[in-house]
């Protein structure tokens, strides 16, 4: 299984020993770096349109509520599949529930 030679060129020359834990030194100086800008000092060009919860959806999470509601969710909702062409719908499906809790 392996070149002899090799085996003996590999062999450990010393038993394996685990290094010592040495303790870190205290940081006492911080390099303060450039700010970025805030949100609010950037121009925005347009406002983005909302993104409502779809009213089918609001009224299953208000009737049921969100602990209540999941296997509805994942029987009417939520793709049966999440591959590359269903992955857009299922987490916009995770956002709306997420806003409508956050009601």
């Amino acid at each position: 299984m392996g070149n002899q030679a090799d085996l003996e060129a590999l062999r450990p020359s010393a038993p394996y020993q685990r290094k010592k834990k040495e303790k870190q030194a205290a940081v006492t100086s911080v390099v303060r770096g450039i700010k970025p800008p805030q949100i609010a000092d950037i121009e925005w060009v347009v406002d983005l349109p909302q993104a409502f919860v779809p009213k089918g959806l609001e009224a299953l999470l208000s009737t049921m509520g969100i602990k209540n509601a999941i296997e509805t969710l994942k029987r009417t909702w939520l793709p049966r599949e999440l591959n590359s062409d269903s992955y857009g719908r299922h987490f916009k499906t995770l956002l709306h529930v997420e806003e409508a809790q956050m009601k």
